[in-house]
């Protein structure tokens, strides 16, 4: 029974993901996480987002803005790091509240956020940007809300904005 309710779970969040772009782990970890420990989560909902990136990243490789991308993937390789490190010390039971805080703010930060905050191509920020992204990612694989937030302000056109942040996941 857990089986197929982690096969309906993985199914209609990654199918979110492909129209989406992003938000795969935003639907599959909180509720894999009533299942199975979050220490076994995040990982494994990080390797299905990558591959179905990999897939879907095929059909976008044109709109690709590396020199955007750059700062972001090293941030995100530092702050991965981290989110590892507190990934494999912390007690799951603070996990699942930290979760919980992460999902709400995020959730609000997207609704407010929506396309009222401007910001220009930037290392510092696409940094900055990139370390929280990848801390989140590492932890709960729910990365996406900062990162979405900084390209959807820096894109006016969507293919831009899916194959960037399809290949920064």
């Amino acid at each position: 029974m857990t089986l197929g309710f982690t096969a309906v779970i993985i199914f209609f969040s990654f199918l979110m993901n492909a129209f989406a772009g992003f938000g795969g782990g935003l639907l599959a970890v909180p509720l894999l996480a009533l299942l199975y420990p979050l220490k076994t989560v995040a990982p494994f909902t990080n390797l299905l987002g990558f591959s179905a990136n990999v897939l879907l990243v095929k059909t976008y490789y044109k709109n690709i803005q590396y020199k955007i991308l750059i700062p972001l993937l090293i941030g995100n390789l530092l702050g991965s790091l981290v989110g590892i490190h507190f990934l494999i010390i912390a007690q799951n039971v603070i996990l699942l509240k930290l979760l919980g805080v992460i999902i709400t703010l995020s959730s609000v930060t997207l609704f407010i956020t929506d396309k009222k905050v401007v910001f220009k191509p930037n290392y510092l920020i696409g940094f900055i940007i990139g370390s929280v992204s990848g801390v989140l990612s590492a932890l709960f694989a729910v990365g996406g809300p900062p990162l979405i937030i900084y390209l959807s302000s820096i894109f006016k056109d969507k293919a831009g904005l899916r194959a960037t942040s399809l290949l920064f996941f």
